[in-house]
């Protein structure tokens, strides 16, 4: 099932994080499709979405940029910045709370008075 995109976009920066912790560092696309097959494509990622987030925590100080010459080509790489795991970690944690309550108030019964 794909979700919206608008879903989406609150999940991306944790999914992000989580998905940068389980390696050593990621380009870009390499960062968008390993996300995609881990969700068997459900969370619509693309580089419009991708790359201004990756910003967005690079000036939080939680990811580093690493710039690479590949041949001709300047690649690069994202990793999680390991002297904020604090950081990392709320962010991730904030997400995990708040699809907890999400859970709790739509898998609820309402009750009847």
């Amino acid at each position: 099932m794909l979700f919206s995109s608008e879903l989406a976009k609150g999940t991306i920066k944790a999914i992000v994080l989580k998905a940068l912790l389980s390696h050593s560092r990621m380009y870009g696309y390499e960062l968008a499709q390993y996300i995609k097959e881990n969700t068997d494509n459900s969370i619509p990622i693309n580089e419009g979405d991708l790359y201004p987030i990756l910003f967005s925590l690079e000036a939080q100080g939680i990811v580093i940029i690493e710039t690479e010459i590949t041949g001709k080509r300047v690649r690069k790489y994202y990793r999680c910045n390991h002297n904020d795991t604090n950081g990392i970690w709320r962010k991730i944690a904030e997400i995990k709370n708040f699809l907890g309550n999400l859970k709790f108030i739509l898998c609820n019964e309402p009750q009847t008075i």
